[in-house]
């Protein structure tokens, strides 16, 4: 969809949703507007040679302001992010990555007038609390992982950022997001990607979830048409100010087995599962997404049939 030329910076831009989005944004807009801050993760070569690239960490304020001051940007998109798997590892580290850097871009943004500020939750902020199919945009969030309890307090600092300075944060809760373009790691739902790789290099795969697990989750070309739409979206429609809910896909990792089975029909799979099925279990089969269908017209266009056959016919 177009996006209105402007001053954007893009943090965490090497890592999976920002490699993508930055090539996105820089196809829409005048590509030396596009500014991708990147920290410990080494950016692509296409990524550099396609627009300005800067390094900040973005859990010291004042390499924000810096950069800021530099770009006078009226937009930021804040993907900074520590996944769930390496959060239970390094707790205080996905603290100070998901919220202190959050913080600090919204404390920049207030006091350089910023128009909107993107951060991606997450639908880690469900818990074994929350009603797990068709999970409302409105429900209990008792999140069982740190990432997750670090996404809950980033949705209500931007709630209150917004309430008390009027800053136009938007957020999505993603669901487990798959492409097979760029790999983090770091994500329970990485299965998904592990298992498509596996296949496409004709090896076996160990999944660390069982077959039966079920979770929300989503092609990245899906992920990025959202949060374009999201930000385009005229402030006057936006009415959840914390994350809002967004579905697409629901399935299990024995239907992704079966999936790829069609394109490699000797691919085998085994299922032993780790910690990061406690942190599955406790998240929803499915969410309800209805108030983002209703705000800003979100309706997503892959399902598995399609996200399987794109990954093999480009193989």
């Amino acid at each position: 969809m177009p996006v209105k030329s402007s001053s954007i910076l893009v943090i965490g831009a090497a890592g999976q949703i920002g490699t993508d989005l930055v090539s996105a944004l820089r196809k829409a807009c005048t590509r030396k507007s596009v500014v991708a801050c990147c920290h410990k993760t080494k950016p692509e070569l296409k990524l550099i040679e396609s627009g300005p690239v800067e390094y900040l960490d973005a859990t010291d304020v004042n390499q924000i302001k810096a950069i800021v001051k530099k770009y006078n940007p009226n937009t930021i998109y804040n993907l900074a992010t520590v996944l769930s798997g390496a959060g239970e590892t390094n707790p205080r580290l996905a603290w100070e990555t998901n919220v202190i850097s959050h913080k600090n871009i919204l404390d920049v943004s207030v006091e350089c007038a910023i128009d909107r500020v993107f951060w991606p939750s997450s639908i880690a902020v469900f818990g074994l609390t929350t009603p797990s199919t068709n999970t409302p945009q409105h429900t209990i969030l008792e999140p069982t992982s740190m990432y997750g309890v670090t996404k809950v307090t980033g949705e209500n600092l931007s709630n209150y950022y917004y309430r008390k300075y009027g800053l136009d944060v938007r957020s999505i809760r993603f669901p487990g997001l798959i492409s097979v373009n760029k790999f983090s790691g770091g994500g329970t739902s990485d299965y998904t990607v592990e298992m498509i790789l596996s296949a496409l290099e004709n090896r076996p795969y160990e999944c660390f979830v069982n077959r039966e697990t079920r979770m929300p989750l989503m092609a990245m070309e899906d992920a990025i048409e959202a949060t374009l739409m999201l930000m385009q979206a005229s402030r006057e429609s936006i009415t959840v100010r914390t994350s809002y809910n967004l579905g697409a896909l629901s399935f299990s990792a024995g239907d992704l087995e079966k999936e790829i089975v069609k394109h490699v029909p000797n691919f085998r799979c085994t299922y032993v599962p780790d910690f990061r099925q406690a942190i599955a279990d406790s998240w929803p089969d499915s969410v309800d997404d209805s108030v983002a269908r209703s705000d800003w017209n979100w309706n997503e266009r892959i399902d598995l049939s399609k996200l399987v056959s794109n990954v093999f016919e480009k193989k």
